[in-house]
Order: C-alpha cells, then structure tokens, then sequence
C-alpha cells in the first residue's frame, strides 16, 4: 500500500506541475493534465483519510470541464477567452465571498470534525477555490493569489500533514510564474 501512495503521489505531483505549466502559458493543454492530476490526487487523498482535500479536488476536476469549455469557447472570439484582469467590483465581490466562506467553512470544520487548523483549512480551501475560479477565467490575478495559498500550503503540508511531495509541488510550480499567462 506506502508503494502505491508514493506512486499516486508521485505522479499526481508531476500531472500538477505540467498543467501549471501549461496554465502559465495560456494553453488549453493544461486542462486534459489538470482531470489526471486531479484524479489521481483525489484517489490518494480518498486511501490517506484527507477527505477534505478529497472533497476539494473533486471540485477541481469538475472545474477543469468549466475552465477547458472558457478558455476554448468562453468568449465570442474565435482565438478563445481572452486573457484579462480582475475588475474593482469583482474583487470586492471575490473579498466578501473570501470572508463569508472562510467563516463558513471554519464554523463547519470545528463543529463537525477534529480539525486541529479549521481557520487555516477554511482559508486555503475557500481562497483555493477563488483562484481556480480566475483561473477558468482567465484572469491574471490569480497567479497572486495562488501565491498565497500555496504559501499557506507550504505550511500547512508541512507542518500538519508532512506531505513533503505538496510542499515541492507547491513551492516552485506557482512561486516561479507570477509574472505569465
């Protein structure tokens, strides 16, 4: 069974890093490599008891079908959704959802789990959440934001689960692109 984990692990870490790379340059091959990744994480994840981060990369994997059908078909132009920036209004909007689903979440996972980090968990899976929701959209912020979050998840990863894997995939593939898409 660890050969097994450390093989799902492995590889749901390399699928990770090449749809990174693929997103960083606006190509829609990222997102056939991003349903892999997010399926062989969420099997790992589902053989590990992290039901959470099981829960969340099948949101993921679903995203991936929204994001794939914006990027090719999500615009009137033919080239496909333009790349663009996030508006005023919408990231006063993204900031209140930001709030309101970390408390939320928070509420959820210290009254019906044995979370030892809910606000932390809350945090990283709701901002998680928002910047796939840029990224389907093709909005540049995202990169800052994933920045954040994976900063998060160093820590989290680290500290917590010791999924030492997460931390690398986490660490590099996102820190090193701010500045592409």
């Amino acid at each position: 069974m660890h050969t097994t984990l450390r093989a799902l692990d492995m590889s749901g870490a390399v699928f990770s890093l090449l749809s990174t790379l693929f997103y960083v340059r606006a190509d829609k091959r990222a997102w056939p490599l991003g349903v892999v990744a997010t399926s062989l994480n969420s099997i790992l994840y589902g053989l590990t008891g992290i039901y959470g981060d099981m829960a969340l990369e099948g949101i993921y994997f679903i995203s991936m079908f929204y994001g794939w059908y914006q990027w090719d078909r999500g615009s009137k132009n033919d080239d496909g959704l333009p790349v663009s920036h996030i508006t005023c209004r919408m990231a006063v909007v993204l900031s209140t959802i930001a709030v309101i689903g970390i408390f939320v979440v928070a509420s959820l996972l210290k009254h019906y789990t044995n979370s030892q980090v809910p606000y932390l968990d809350a945090t990283t899976t709701v901002l998680s959440l928002i910047a796939q929701w840029l990224i389907c959209k093709k909005i540049i912020e995202t990169w800052i934001l994933w920045f954040f979050v994976d900063a998060m998840y160093v820590g989290l990863y680290s500290v917590y689960r010791r999924s030492w894997v997460s931390v690398l995939l986490h660490s590099p593939s996102h820190f090193s692109n701010l500045r592409c898409t």
